[in-house]
């Protein structure tokens, strides 16, 4: 580090152009200093006091120029190959395909798309605007974010109410699920009260999992024993045919804090649509106001005492959720999963380790084994985690760079 801040202050150039001297020291610096988890915006905070004169923002761009990449996965990747037998000619092409090039594709997708559909209706002029801008250099990446922040939060504002009319919704409920107890609720007057034996939470509810979301998470070490060819095909321009048949495989679902539904969604243009979801990624920006959640804490059985015997459930708008089916469905062909991967797979995971339960019952009464009690806890679905523990592993299996970023968070 000392020799790399020698270096920069004994460049004559350092206040002008950028020599080979300076990029040797800012590539040697960056790696020394990044961390794993650490936002690119603090690695260029830090870099500026070794290269008096140049700003944030010279320094990112010039790190872009350089392609420099964290070097926290080469590292690891590393480590992985070396502990196994495969030798290095046979490796694949990591890079075969710049991110420019991408990114350029999915700016012309965008204007084409959005200048031959609707116009005068909806956002789609104004979205056309501002990619128009930063392909032509007026907005950098920052200045486009914004206007493209304001415009969602103007199209899509959050119109949700945290108290919604339960007395309505709790008979609605009953007329749907069971229409005798309905009519007698309704005859006997019982209606008015029905729905206020489940509006009492416990006391402690929302400090109790307030606890709980405040924890820090921990990263998880193991290494991705993977390494494969860089998937471009994840960030081709989404098409209004894989709109339409996201939105068919969606269903009804709750709505966000926005209240947009599946079925609003399905009378909106879907090539504009499409478009929409083009320029988040192209963007990596999925806006605060899209990724703005309503929790909602629903009991896991059927009289719940402590704060414990509730669930929390995290509701964000249709239009991102809409944009996720689409990436897992193109992520999901190409990722490399664990045999014992059971989360976040179409696939009956209760139903197999039932399975696998009565099939030990069996054996044992067979062979006349004895065996101590088991418990199944099927209550607890999904362990939480954080951004830490999902970037790394997809960075191993070759995810594209602007779709690291959307994982990482708009850190450039």
């Amino acid at each position: 580090v000392n020799e790399g801040r020698v270096a920069s202050v004994a460049s004559p150039t350092r206040r002008g152009t950028w020599s080979t001297r300076d990029d040797e020291s800012l590539l040697r610096l960056a790696d020394s200093i990044y961390q794993l988890g650490m936002l690119c915006k603090d690695l260029r905070a830090t870099l500026t006091g070794f290269f008096d004169g140049r700003p944030a923002e010279a320094i990112k761009k010039r790190l872009q120029h350089l392609r420099w990449s964290p070097p926290a996965s080469i590292k690891l990747v590393e480590e992985c190959e070396a502990s196994s037998s495969m030798d290095d000619q046979h490796l694949p092409d990591l890079v075969n395909e710049s991110t420019d090039d991408q990114t350029q594709r999915l700016v012309s997708d965008i204007t084409s798309g959005l200048a031959s559909g609707p116009t005068g209706v909806g956002p789609w002029s104004d979205i056309l605007g501002i990619i128009t801008n930063w392909r032509d250099k007026v907005l950098d990446l920052q200045s486009a974010r914004s206007p493209l922040e304001t415009l969602l939060a103007k199209t899509f504002p959050h119109t949700w109410h945290s108290t919604p009319m339960r007395m309505y919704a709790h008979v609605q409920k009953l007329y749907a699920t069971r229409r005798n107890d309905c009519a007698h609720t309704v005859l006997s007057g019982d209606w008015k009260e029905a729905h206020l034996h489940r509006s009492a939470p416990p006391s402690d509810l929302l400090a109790y999992w307030k606890g709980v979301f405040s924890q820090p998470s921990h990263p998880d070490p193991q290494p991705v024993q993977r390494l494969s060819a860089m998937h471009w095909s994840v960030l081709h321009s989404i098409l209004a045919r894989e709109v339409s048949e996201a939105l068919r495989q969606m269903g009804p679902t709750a709505p966000g804090l926005d209240r947009l539904t599946v079925r609003d969604l399905v009378h909106i243009d879907h090539g504009c649509t499409a478009q929409l979801l083009n320029a988040l990624l192209v963007l990596r920006m999925p806006t605060q106001h899209l990724s703005m959640v309503r929790t909602t804490l629903v009991p896991k059985c059927s009289n719940p005492t402590g704060p414990g015997d509730y669930r929390p459930i995290a509701v964000t708008s249709t239009v991102l959720r809409l944009l996720h089916k689409i990436f897992a469905r193109l992520w999901r062909n190409l990722l490399a999963l664990s045999p014992w991967q059971m989360a976040f797979l179409q696939r009956g995971g209760c139903s197999e380790a039932s399975t696998t339960l009565r099939t030990i019952f069996r054996l044992v009464h067979q062979d006349c084994i004895p065996m101590p009690s088991i418990f199944v806890d099927v209550s607890k679905a999904f362990d939480h985690s954080n951004c830490i523990n999902i970037w790394p592993p997809n960075s191993y299996d070759r995810l594209p760079p602007v779709a690291l970023h959307w994982l990482y968070g708009p850190t450039w």
